[in-house]
């Protein structure tokens, strides 16, 4: 999605937790943003020092539609959506400057060393992300 997105802000600070174990496992993570102007990108500095993250702009949404990524009002609209901005204006996440499409449903993807997908999801609701549980249990090969 967009770098002003609170709940995207709200994934990646749901991860700082973990910033140490994905360190030790070597977990790259690897974040698209539509944003295309560097200055937008400015709200996401904490996450590029604390966590092993490397963010990629794509503008044009060619990584996006690669893999298949949806836009929907539907998704957008849904009751869990409120309750994630909720929860990220808790945290002092705030919607910023919209630089991309608000319909725009988040997919994530493990991906091997060897470049091979071991596990993707695809949001049910532009709030919906894969839960630490899942990467961990999928990096582990233990049930969380």
């Amino acid at each position: 999605r967009y770098a002003g997105c609170p709940m995207c802000r709200a994934r990646l600070e749901g991860l700082l937790p973990h910033a140490k174990k994905l360190k030790e496992l070597g977990i790259q993570v690897v974040a698209y943003f539509e944003t295309a102007d560097d200055r937008d990108l400015h709200s996401l500095a904490r996450y590029t020092s604390e966590l092993p993250l490397e963010i990629r702009k794509d503008p044009a949404r060619d990584a996006y539609n690669k893999v298949g990524c949806e836009r929907s009002w539907f998704k957008l609209l849904r009751p869990e959506v409120l309750w994630a901005m909720i929860r990220a204006a808790g945290l002092g996440l705030w919607q910023g400057k919209v630089t991309g499409d608000l319909r725009l449903v988040p997919a994530h993807f493990l991906v091997s060393n060897q470049g091979l997908i071991v596990q993707s999801h695809y949001g049910s609701h532009v709030a919906d992300h894969l839960s630490w549980r899942h990467i961990l249990g999928a990096v582990t090969g233990e049930r969380h």
